[in-house]
């Protein structure tokens, strides 16, 4: 894992559909930018343990 990790630039990523579930370990992460992502189809699970994140460019809600 990138534990140390603390931006992460996700521009562009057509066929990406999900980010990875384990991104809750990444605890040094500030910054997720999600940029002309179309087909993110949900965010990983206890996203909100990311204490230190200050910026999000995009949320998806799974609604079913």
């Amino acid at each position: 894992m990138l534990y140390n990790l603390q931006s992460m630039i996700l521009n562009h990523c057509k066929n990406l559909e999900v980010l990875p579930e384990g991104m809750r370990t990444m605890r040094r992460l500030t910054h997720i930018y999600v940029i002309r992502f179309d087909r993110l189809k949900r965010m990983p699970p206890k996203l909100g343990l990311l204490h230190n994140l200050c910026t999000l460019t995009k949320f998806v809600v799974d609604i079913g």
